[in-house]
């Protein structure tokens, strides 16, 4: 076994040696071909003729001075312009005052509303009217007045109907019930601050404007054109741009300069996923972040490195992981060999431990009723018992003792029957307690021979069972010879039987030392005795409790082990049979 193991050694330590030396040359040529992948990334990225493969939103230009060219479409780069503010003359805040005290004080909705609409033709501003006749509307519609609030929102110029005035009125809500978006507002909404855009929108979508979709995209559109072309400007303004084309990377994208010779030029900014793909490669080949040169990458460009693939090689055992996993299953399966052979050696010796200690066992309890039958046939046949009582006591020892050597014989016949399921069965309904009192009157006499005092009380003499007579005399023979050999001498053992309902018990109590309450399971098993009595201080082989359980089972009841029912001691065994469903005989 040493040897094997060694041997086992040596060809995994040359299979890791020659694993290692494969794996290290699949890595130079794996970092070879990166080498050569990044060096085309970074040759195409210099060719100006890569702008062609960008899209317009990702291309860009700048001027001879070095600013960036705005499209008109995104309106501003750095900070929103300062929005425009209404600024009431006192003759227009003196009539929404005098409205709101007619209105919501005085309760003359009328005098309110015909107030605004006057105050509209005092006023000469184009956008303190368009705000006083949206007063006037939202007045009106707060009267029920649907025809005269049309006709005032009619009345409103479209181009007065810029952002400041539309977020300064509650009255925007109104006209965006009749659905009626000025077109100046949604050809401006995405030159809006982001969330003064998204906020109008959402107000539009919770009054039930439709088709907004367009709109929220267009929105979305012009930010991410802004987030690029803010990326590009910080580079511009690096001096980036002087002299070379140039790459460099700002908040997560990559930009390529192209100055002209004249002034000015062009360039595109984009995910590097995007400049990968301008460059016509696989983005699935590229590691990209701002890590993407650690852990042995070769770098391509910003934010863009290649890592040697260990795929590149010819065979997985290349792959370190796969030398490991295939060594500790081979160390495994070795282990479990001899863990399986020591395992099998022991069961095997075990085995014959059992089979030497139950051949003793046997022969000697074998012996013990063979001389008790001796001895007591001898003087018998000799006239050494003159007195008629002593030989009636004499041949019920006999009979007694007999009674016990078929038990064991029985008993290890049946073993093997039980163990092969030739254990056959006669089977028939039948009162169960002339059964109990046979197994009693063959018990008897050496229960009386040891000084012990058997007593039996039995309860419902028509209780019937399916059972097979012989196996349940058998099995409570095999409780009670269990019970005399632990039973205190001079002491008592008890037969108690009792009726419940549907279920016949049987209780064998004696009064020895008693079962843990731990072991009362054990005790069933297969020559398993009592742990205070596995130094073989009282004969037995271990079989009779175990074959009495697989007796009463396979009648259909229960045999068990509890607690005793009082503080007197000692062990109870409880056996359950249910009752027949037919009463025939």
């Amino acid at each position: 076994m040493v040897s094997a193991g060694g041997l086992l050694a040596f060809g995994l330590l040359s299979l890791r040696r020659t694993a290692e030396d494969a794996r290290a040359s699949a890595l130079m040529e794996a970092r070879a071909a990166a080498e050569a992948l990044a060096g085309q990334l970074r040759q195409a990225l210099k060719d100006p003729a890569i702008l062609e493969q960008a899209g317009p939103e990702e291309v860009f230009a700048w001027d001879a001075e070095g600013r960036l060219v705005l499209p008109p479409e995104v309106g501003w780069l750095r900070a929103p312009p300062p929005e425009p503010d209404i600024l009431l003359s006192r003759t227009a805040r003196r009539a929404l005052r005098q409205a709101e005290d007619r209105e919501f004080i005085e309760g003359d909705r009328p005098a309110a509303l015909q107030g605004l609409v006057a105050a509209v033709e005092a006023v000469s501003s184009p956008d303190e009217r368009s705000f006083l006749l949206l007063r006037a509307a939202w007045c009106a519609e707060r009267g029920g007045l649907t025809k005269e609030r049309d006709r005032l929102l009619d009345r409103i110029p479209t181009e007065t109907l810029t952002e400041p005035t539309l977020h300064r009125s509650a009255l925007l809500l109104q006209a965006l019930r009749r659905q009626r978006l000025p077109e100046s507002a949604v050809v401006d909404l995405p030159r809006w601050p982001p969330d003064t855009a998204h906020a109008f929108l959402a107000r539009m979508a919770a009054h039930g404007v439709g088709g907004l979709e367009p709109l929220r995209q267009q929105i979305e559109d012009v930010q991410g054109r802004r987030r690029r072309l803010r990326a590009a400007d910080d580079v511009l303004r690096s001096g980036a741009a002087d002299g070379a084309p140039a790459l460099a990377s700002r908040e997560g994208f990559l930009v390529l300069l192209f100055p002209k010779r004249e002034g000015g030029g062009r360039g595109a900014v984009g995910s590097p996923e995007e400049a990968i793909r301008w460059a016509g490669l696989d983005p699935q080949r590229f590691r990209i972040g701002d890590d993407a040169s650690s852990s042995g990458g070769v770098p391509a460009a910003p934010l863009i490195a290649v890592l040697p693939r260990r795929g590149n090689a010819s065979s997985p055992w290349t792959d370190s992981r796969w030398v490991s996993l295939l060594l500790l299953v081979l160390a495994g399966s070795f282990c479990l060999g001899l863990i399986f052979t020591l395992r099998a050696v022991r069961r095997e010796t075990e085995a014959a431990r059992v089979r030497s200690e139950f051949l003793t066992g046997v022969t000697h309890e074998l012996k013990t009723p063979l001389a008790s039958i001796r001895l007591l046939a001898e003087m018998l046949e000799e006239g050494r018992v003159p007195d008629d009582a002593r030989r009636a006591t004499y041949h019920r020892l006999l009979s007694g003792e007999s009674a016990r050597l078929g038990m064991l014989i029985e008993n290890v016949l049946d073993l093997g029957r039980m163990e092969r399921g030739e254990r056959a069965y006669t089977l028939r309904t039948q009162a169960v307690e002339p059964a109990i009192q046979e197994a009693a009157d063959l018990f008897r006499p050496l229960a009386e021979r040891d000084g012990l005092r058997l007593d039996v009380a039995l309860a419902d003499p028509e209780f019937k069972a399916v059972l097979d007579r012989s196996a349940l005399v058998q099995a409570l023979l095999n409780v009670l010879e269990n019970a005399r050999k632990y039973a205190l001498e001079g002491g008592n053992l008890e037969i108690r039987g009792r009726a419940e309902k549907d279920i016949y018990t049987v209780l064998v109590r004696d009064f020895g030392p008693g079962i843990p309450s731990d072991e009362r399971e054990s005790v069933f098993e297969r020559f398993r005795r009592g742990a205070a009595h596995q130094d073989g201080s009282i004969s037995g082989v271990g079989l009779g409790l175990h074959l009495a359980r697989r007796l009463v089972r396979d009648l259909g009841g229960d045999l068990r082990a509890v607690a005793p029912p009082d503080e007197k001691g000692g062990a109870c065994f409880v056996m359950t049979l249910p009752r027949s469903e037919t009463h025939d005989s």
